[in-house]
Order: structure tokens, then sequence, then C-alpha cells
């Protein structure tokens, strides 16, 4: 890419973690280009703010932001989670445990869960979280870091983990600002288009922000990119 197509600027629109995480890890990964972020009021409907949670993968993600695992917990940011536990989802009511990593252990070469239907259908197995190490943990209230050895079944669960919202906003913010994210705290009043593109954001203090990225994280109303593509995708009929 020549450097007159290259991306030079970015605004990335949002008050709350979505946009400090996406406005610092391009910041970070992009250290040539300027990143703007426009700290919006937080939206009270985003869901990453009423139940600030993630997967296994945080760990990548938060050492491409700087962040380390020990750092969070420590200091009462973070605590580790194990899966999610769902209760009166199933047909009979039972709660189960949806842990993250893998359930049971393989039978040479035959995976766990072909060796778990089988002895279902004869009514010779427990329910299927039970065969897994993470699930146990999480039903004692309990947590030990997995085991390195591969062969152990102490090694066949994973973790992510769970934030404080307002601890963590802080502390991302304080990233942010680190990396060299510029930021503006304003409302956008309008927007300014050109053609199928936008070209600028227009804010209540009078400012004008250009860019080459705009990137929409101010949450399910979605202002930036609802501009451009209104459409919405209904999957009520997929849910309880």
């Amino acid at each position: 890419m020549s450097r007159e197509r290259a991306i030079q600027t970015i605004a990335v629109a949002g008050g709350g973690i979505v946009a400090l995480s996406a406005s610092t890890a391009f910041a970070r990964a992009l250290p040539g280009t300027k990143v703007t972020l426009i700290q919006t009021a937080p939206d009270p409907a985003a869901l990453a703010d009423l139940m600030p949670a993630a997967g296994p993968g945080v760990a990548r993600f938060h050492a491409a932001l700087g962040l380390g695992e020990l750092e969070l917990v420590r200091a009462g940011i973070a605590t580790h989670r194990l899966g999610t536990t769902f209760r009166a989802w199933s047909a009979n009511g039972d709660e189960w445990t949806h842990a993250f990593g893998a359930y049971g252990k393989p039978a040479g070469a035959i995976p766990f869960d072909q060796v778990w239907c089988r002895a279902r259908r004869v009514g010779a197995a427990l329910p299927y979280d039970r065969y897994s190490i993470g699930a146990a943990l999480a039903r004692a209230g309990k947590f030990v870091h997995p085991a390195r050895d591969p062969d152990s079944l102490g090694s066949r669960f994973d973790y992510g983990l769970r934030f404080d919202p307002d601890l963590y906003r802080a502390r991302l913010a304080h990233q942010a600002a680190a990396s060299g994210v510029s930021t503006l705290r304003s409302e956008i009043r309008d927007l300014e288009r050109n053609g199928d593109a936008l070209a600028a954001l227009l804010l209540a203090d009078g400012s004008r922000v250009e860019a080459d990225l705009f990137i929409d994280c101010i949450g399910p109303s979605a202002r930036l990119i609802g501009a451009l593509e209104d459409s919405f995708e209904d999957w009520s009929e997929w849910l309880p």
C-alpha cells in the first residue's frame, strides 16, 4: 500500500469499554497512525458495559494492549472466569455449566464427545458438564491455573476474565492515553458524508473531526454505521 492510500488517521466514537479497547488496540498496532477517541456519553444499553466478561482469547488481546492478567487481578479489576452457568434453559430445568476448554479425555483416537454420546444412549453417562474440570471448579467456587502437562486432565480446561466495569474502564482510559490516543469529550451533533462514506464528525463543542477510518463503538444505537446501513437482523425466533 502506498503512503497516499495508507490509513493515517482513525476516529473511534463511543464512551465505554469497547471504544477504549478499540482505540488503544489501533494506536498500539499502528504507531504511525493518529488515533482520536470521541468519548461520548456511555450507552446504558451497551452489553459490554453491563456484563463485562471475556473468554480465553482476552489474554492475547490484553497482551496487545499492554495489560497483564496478574496486574488486573491483583488490582481488583478482574476475577477469573471458567465459563457460564445456565439456569432454566434446559428442557427439564436442570442447571448446567458451559465451561471453557475440553471435556473428558479421548479413548485412543475416538473423541470424548462420541464416547459420551454412545454411553448416554445406554443410560451410562452423567450430564456432559460433569466431565469438565473447569465446570467442576466453577461449581465449587474455586480456581487454579491449568496444568502445563498436556497429558494431565488438569490441563484440559481454559479460562477468561470478568471485570469490574468502572475499574476496567478507568484502567483502559489510562492505557489509551499512555498509547498516544487523543481524546475529545463531546457528543456527536451531526455527520458529514461524502457520497456513501463518512467524511467527518461534527461535534457539539464545534469541533470537526476528519479521519481515513471511522469506528463505531457507540453501542446499540450505532450512530455512525446506522447512517450508512440501517438494516437490522432479527434473531428473536432463535432465542429463548
